[in-house]
This record gives structure tokens, C-alpha cells and sequence, in this order.
């Protein structure tokens, strides 16, 4: 497991493909008999623990940075296995157990981002609907300015008619006496 910068042991299992190098293999059997456990094994998890603490991986990097991660520990690996004649072919993480912590705070940070997402989505529709809201009450207040302008040119009208009207039935009560 891996100890991780946010403080959890995370399980992390790989899968090692590998061959002994063909000129080496009585000398790799006779100095290392049990070369799978003391080499492979080893250096292995030696290298993922260095490698992690090296990233200064939290539990949810270790997935998220995984093709990063495993690739700087096939790296690894390989260097210290060709000292003991073992060429390393491919190193992959098959499984990365995440603690239920790691896994509820990843959600919780997904419901998150949805909820913020709604939420902006809410404040642009809110202010598309004032917005509209303004263009209709300006539309409705330039027509009753328009209205009122109109109304007013009528009663101007009639009060200079009138005025007209009223000196000619002046003029016309004046020449009846």
C-alpha cells in the first residue's frame, strides 16, 4: 500500500511482466533463487512508495495522475531490476482500492460542481427572464410616452381650435348688438 499526502494507506496492486535475460539465468538462479520475492517484489514496492511520496500523491491523484504514476514506476523498476539481469517488459496498475473517505469526498466534490453548475445556470436563465422583463417595460413605457405625447398634440389642438372657435363666437355676439 501507499501512504498517500493526504494521510491514507491505499492499496495498490500492479502486474509485472518480465523475462529473465537468456545469457544470466544460471546466475540469477544461483545468486537469487527466490528472485521473484527478494527482486521483483521488493523493488516493486520499494519503488511505488518512493514514487507516490516523490508525486506527493493525495489518495484521489493516485487515480487521477495514474498513467503518470505507473509510468515513473515502470521507470523505476526497470533501472533497478537490470542490475540483477531482469528486464522489466511492462509494469501496469491493475487495482487502486481507494478508502471510502477518499471515495465520499470524490462524490461530494462531484455533487458539488453539479450544484454550482445549476446554480450558474439558474443566475443566466434569471437574468435572460430581467432582461427581458426591462426590454418589455421600456417597450411599455415608450408607448405610453408616445401615447401621452399624442394625447397632449390633440389637446393643444382642440385649445387652439377652441380659441379660434371662441373669438369668432365672440366677434359674431359683438356684431349682434
Amino acid at each position: 500500500s501507499v501512504l498517500t499526502r493526504d494521510e491514507f494507506n491505499v492499496p495498490v496492486d500492479f502486474q509485472v511482466t518480465y523475462h529473465l535475460e537468456e545469457e544470466n539465468v544460471g546466475t540469477i538462479r544461483k545468486d537469487n533463487p527466490d528472485y521473484k520475492t527478494t527482486v521483483i517484489r521488493n523493488v516493486l514496492r520499494s519503488e511505488v512508495r518512493k514514487t507516490a511520496a516523490d508525486m506527493n500523491l493525495t489518495g484521489n491523484e493516485i487515480n487521477t495522475k495514474r498513467t503518470t504514476f505507473e509510468a515513473m514506476v515502470e521507470q523505476r523498476v526497470l533501472e533497478k531490476c537490470e542490475d540483477y539481469y531482469i528486464a522489466i517488459e511492462s509494469v501496469n496498475i491493475r487495482n487502486v482500492d481507494l478508502p471510502a473517505q477518499i471515495l465520499d469526498a470524490a462524490e461530494k466534490r462531484v455533487a458539488a460542481k453539479i450544484d454550482i453548475e445549476t446554480a450558474s445556470y439558474e443566475l443566466q436563465a434569471e437574468r435572460a427572464r430581467a432582461q427581458k422583463e426591462e426590454v418589455k417595460a421600456q417597450a411599455e413605457a415608450n408607448a405610453t410616452i408616445i401615447l401621452a405625447e399624442g394625447q397632449a398634440e390633440s389637446i393643444r389642438i382642440l385649445a387652439m381650435e377652441s380659441e379660434n372657435m371662441s373669438s369668432d363666437v365672440m366677434s359674431y355676439i359683438l356684431s349682434l348688438r
